[in-house]
């Protein structure tokens, strides 16, 4: 299990710890996200959902 913490850490690019493997095998990992994803996350729910719950004016992107 260790092992598996490990290796999904590394293969996500991040930092490898002592903190963060234990923090992983433990599940206290916490996924950070810059604004520019959660907005980029946000239009792409959005451009999913036109023609089926919102119509194609709601979705602006810049």
């Amino acid at each position: 299990m260790v092992y598996r913490a490990h290796k999904d850490i590394a293969q996500a690019g991040s930092p490898i710890t002592a903190e963060s493997i234990r923090n992983k095998f433990q599940g206290k990992d916490a996924t950070t996200h810059t604004l520019f994803e959660a907005v980029k996350n946000h239009n792409r729910q959005m451009k999913a959902l036109v023609g089926k719950q919102y119509p194609i004016g709601t979705l602006k992107i810049l």
